[in-house]
């Protein structure tokens, strides 16, 4: 999906420069962005430089919306001028909006360590090495009450998809309602396979998994198709 950075948000005086307006393609109603709220928004400038964002209400009445940006605009001369000089640069300055229902991806190592999270939401208030130690926790817990490892666990508007291996797990989070178990175990199998030698005894150092972003990012996709579609069978699975 793609929008359109009409302006900056603020007064002719004043303007705010980590936040813009803008014209998302095909919602042209206020109670359609409210659908959006949240999604991430990625703006990439000439120069390859990627500025990212999150959409947090709607402006005015006719469908277009706030976007919060991690950086002030005005540190980038290709964004800035543009919306400052041309009244049209809403048909020249293009960002891209994240619909996929997948937020988030870790790969957590057998003691709790996180080797790796990729999320498609802004958020500066979260901690990844939290949430990973939260599910290294609730694993342990289920492990030890039920003599079972965890599969998911299901919040008010999300869902953590878990998928473990003898030395690593997947958690993949989700909107409520999307079923991500069969993404969790195709990643995992990919990420066994490639770096089984790797996670027998990981040293801490992250330069052992080299690749590993491009393997986990297929997550993001719109259309996911798993490789490994033999779920729920898994060889590497821990007994």
């Amino acid at each position: 999906m793609k929008g359109y950075i009409v302006n900056y948000r603020g007064s002719l005086k004043v303007k705010k420069l980590k936040q813009m307006i803008v014209k998302v393609e095909g919602i042209d109603k206020k109670a359609d962005v409210h659908k959006i709220v949240g999604k991430k928004v990625i703006w990439t400038s000439p120069s390859g430089k990627k500025i990212e964002g999150k959409i947090t209400q709607a402006h005015g009445c006719k469908g277009a919306a706030r976007v919060h940006f991690t950086e002030k605009a005005s540190q980038d001369r290709q964004l800035a001028p543009k919306l400052i000089s041309s009244k049209n640069s809403f048909n020249t300055i293009i960002c891209s909006i994240t619909m996929t229902s997948v937020k988030d991806v870790f790969l957590v190592y057998r003691d709790g360590r996180q080797i790796k999270h990729l999320t498609n939401e802004f958020d500066p208030t979260r901690d990844s090495q939290v949430l990973s130690s939260m599910f290294s926790a609730i694993q342990a817990f289920a492990e030890d009450s039920f003599k079972k490892g965890l599969k998911s666990i299901v919040f008010e508007d999300r869902s953590i998809s878990v998928e473990r291996a003898e030395d690593a797990y997947v958690a993949v989070v989700t909107e409520s309602g999307f079923d991500g178990q069969k993404i969790a175990y195709d990643l995992m199998r990919k990420v066994g396979h490639k770096y089984s030698e790797q996670l027998k005894n990981w040293s801490g150092d992250l330069n052992d998994f080299g690749g590993l972003d491009a393997i986990l990012n297929t997550a993001f996709a719109k259309n996911y198709m798993p490789v490994y579609t033999d779920w729920p069978a898994m060889p590497c699975e821990k007994t």
